[in-house]
């Protein structure tokens, strides 16, 4: 039934730049947000106190920001409350005032000149308002109406405040933790499992950080041990008491000893669980987290490492989720993801004979590296918060400065700044691990901080690489993509195929075969059947010996000199079957950065519209990482891989999922599927692209979801690559 509200009045206030206020909450203060002023008319001032619907028309993209509504009432108090405008138009909330106000004031975040938004506020009943909160929780979260009654009114304007949300609580996170997370967790059990837990201090905040740390697992009713390496000198007997006297190992050691007399220890002691945590930071463990372990342990009784989510602690506040994913061999070699926070079994030490003294501070991460060689499958992930680390206010700062807004995007967990979890030590690691495989493998620092790019060699002789191009008529795309390829490409020994499918106009003909006559390198071949993108590429395929097949679309243009050197280099590994590209929208928005599986009808681009500068979630946008599958818009793919997985699936795919299919087969057989940001291109595909309208065409498209869902429902359910916690229906990394 529809909700009627019967208004007392309506308020279009006059909205004015204003030069300054003493904001009550200084968040935005750090961003030099702009001051609007609400000018009333002297019957207008005197609203009364209540619930009003607070309107905002945001008039062009410019306005789009987070706003704060600051309401200065007649007691001198000031209350506020939030309004996110992530597109232009009218947003909308209730607001509660409780008593008679002075004054209104609106900030946003994004600086501006210009007054590019209007107000309305409307007085509305407070049954209304009760109805109107009741439908946004059940809209936004998992409440059913019977459990809503359960809550009172308080608690349920709490959680309606939730829904709007600042930089501070990090968008969804809140209702996230409020609604999700407590169904996640599995019973809690009283007899876990025996863990050593492994603290390490080498400064003095380190040790502080690790003397709370034991405080707090005091409070755990469990069997565990602590052994603290310390390189400061501590009295035992300040650390110990009566509860940890005999559970506690206090090691004093020079920095250059720690892994020596850790590897002592481990030998001695053979702790079957060790439990690392890392106190580079105060951290809070989750009260779940030892039956958690004990959980995944007893279920996979092959578990030599476990690493889980984390989160951080700012002014008593959860923000920053860092929800991490299944292990990314690739990810791992750009950055140490995994962090200094793990579960290892000591079985798995022992048949490595310990840590690798030469990897000094990142010896757990070298670890990491050895394991993912060795016996990946070992490897476990829980995608749950285990444990809390505590913000300073300057790292909060940074982590909040640059929101990532657009009329495409929603706010994002992180926004621009990735929050590290590497360190300095863990380039020489992976760099001394890599070349143990292959000595003319280089290694260098990546784009962000503590992050590493991996140049993989090429051969001497340089193999043939075809680029295959299918196209019907477009010709002043197809040029672009030529001209692009030729101006902007450093490697060298490459040949383009164009496959013309049907082309009707006598230009498109004239300008293929003038392509080929003036480049001995290009080559025109008639595809005269029905369109079908997989059957195109299949038969273009077989017309090439090169050992390297680059599928790429005809509405891309080249942008990196070494895009094609780099796809190369990735294909020609031999664990490695397709390889994507960073691809870019004609505006600079992200088009691709890799696919994510179940978003949609199958599956999405993750990062889609993000900025083009953006680092994206957790500064993935900038690091080489594994998917499972990349867009067959710019493909490279070794031809002995190719014709293994038997190419395209021409009969059942001939328009729509063909490359995810492509890299899913390539997956199924062993191979790695990867992405890589050194490769970009443009990529016109239109911002707003039609569907599918015919009968013919929706028909065609749905057997092909069909299809997908019937072979690779599994994947579709769950993507290794992907956290469960986001959201399944959004490309933008938000839950």
């Amino acid at each position: 039934m529809k909700i009627l509200s019967w208004l007392n009045y309506k308020i279009t206030p006059q909205v004015r730049a204003a030069a300054s206020f003493n904001f009550v909450d200084t968040e935005l203060t750090t961003r030099q947000p702009t001051i609007y002023q609400l000018l009333f008319s002297s019957f207008e001032k005197s609203l009364l106190y209540g619930f009003y619907f607070f309107e905002l028309d945001a008039k062009c993209e410019c306005s789009l920001g987070y706003y704060k509504i600051h309401i200065q009432l007649k007691s001198d108090k000031l209350v506020y409350y939030s309004l996110p405008v992530v597109r232009k138009g009218k947003h909308k909330r209730l607001i509660w005032l409780p008593e008679s106000i002075q004054e209104i004031f609106l900030s946003s975040d994004k600086p501006s000149k210009t007054i590019d938004v209007s107000i309305t506020i409307n007085k509305v009943s407070q049954n209304f308002a009760r109805k109107k909160i009741q439908q946004k929780i059940i809209k936004k979260s998992e409440y059913s109406n019977d459990e809503l009654k359960e809550l009172s009114f308080e608690e349920c304007w709490e959680l309606y405040d939730t829904f709007f949300p600042t930089h501070k609580n990090q968008s969804n996170y809140i209702q996230w933790i409020r609604f999700k997370e407590p169904k996640l967790w599995f019973p809690v059990i009283s007899d876990t499992l025996e863990f050593q837990i492994i603290l390490m201090a080498r400064t003095p905040s380190q040790l502080r950080n690790c003397k709370q740390l034991i405080n707090q697992l005091m409070h755990f009713e469990t069997k565990n041990k602590v052994l603290l390496l310390s390189t400061i000198a501590c009295d035992k007997k300040s650390i110990l008491n009566e509860h940890t006297s005999e559970t506690l190992d206090v090691i004093t050691v020079s920095v250059d000893k720690i892994v020596y007399r850790l590897n002592i220890f481990l030998s001695v002691n053979k702790p079957s669980h060790c439990l690392f945590i890392d106190s580079t930071q105060a951290c809070t463990l989750s009260p779940y987290i030892f039956s958690e372990l004990t959980h995944y342990i007893k279920q996979q009784s092959n578990c030599e490492i476990i690493y889980f989510d984390e989160d951080r602690f700012y002014k008593e506040q959860r923000v920053h989720p860092i929800f991490k994913q299944n292990l990314n061999i690739d990810l791992l070699y750009s950055q140490n993801y995994i962090g200094d926070n793990c579960y290892l079994s000591y079985e798995s030490l022992s048949k490595y004979g310990g840590f690798n003294s030469t990897f000094g501070d990142s010896f757990l991460y070298g670890h990491y590296l050895i394991t993912s060689q060795e016996s990946p499958q070992n490897i476990f992930h829980i995608p749950k918060v285990l444990l809390h680390k505590t913000l300073t206010d300057e790292t909060h700062v940074l982590l909040e400065q640059k929101p990532s807004i657009n009329e495409h995007s929603e706010m994002i967990l992180n926004h621009h700044q990735p929050l590290s979890l590497g360190k300095p030590s863990d380039l020489p690691c992976v760099e001394q691990f890599l070349n143990r495989i292959n000595p003319d493998i280089q290694v260098d620092l990546g784009i962000l901080p503590n992050t590493h790019r991996i140049t993989w060699p090429l051969p001497k002789s340089l193999p043939r690489v075809t680029i295959i191009i299918p196209t019907k008529d477009s010709i002043d795309l197809v040029k672009t993509a030529v001209d692009s390829i030729f101006a902007n490409t450093t490697y060298t020994n490459y040949e383009i195929i164009i496959v013309n499918n049907n082309s009707e106009k006598a230009s498109s003909l004239e300008y293929f075969e003038r392509l080929v006559s003036q480049h001995t390198n290009v080559t025109c071949l008639d595809y005269p059947y029905p369109f079908n993108y997989s059957a195109i590429n299949n038969f273009a395929a077989k017309h090439t010996s090169a050992p390297v097949l680059v599928f790429l679309n005809n509405d891309v243009k080249v942008i990196s000199a070494n895009w094609l050197t780099e796809l190369v280099r990735q294909a020609l590994r031999e664990d490695i079957g397709c390889v994507g590209a960073k691809l870019y929208y004609e505006n600079g928005l992200i088009q691709h950065a890799g696919v994510i599986m179940g978003l949609g009808h199958v599956a999405g681009h993750s990062h889609r519209f993000f900025d083009q500068d953006s680092d994206g979630y957790l500064g993935r946008l900038k690091q080489v990482q594994n998917y499972l599958a990349v867009t067959g818009a710019c493909l490279a793919i070794r031809r002995s891989v190719f014709e293994e997985i038997d190419g395209f699936e021409a009969e059942k795919l001939p328009v729509a999922y063909n490359d995810v299919d492509l890299c899913l087969k390539s997956f199924k057989k062993g191979y790695r599927n990867v992405w890589t940001p050194y490769a970009e291109l443009y990529h016109y595909e239109s911002l707003s692209r039609g569907k599918d309208t015919t009968p013919e065409k929706k028909a065609r498209f749905l057997k092909e979801v069909e299809y997908m869902h019937h072979k690779w429902d599994t994947y579709i359910k769950s993507d290794p690559y992907h956290n469960p916690n986001f959201a399944a229906n959004k490309e933008n990394f938000t839950v």
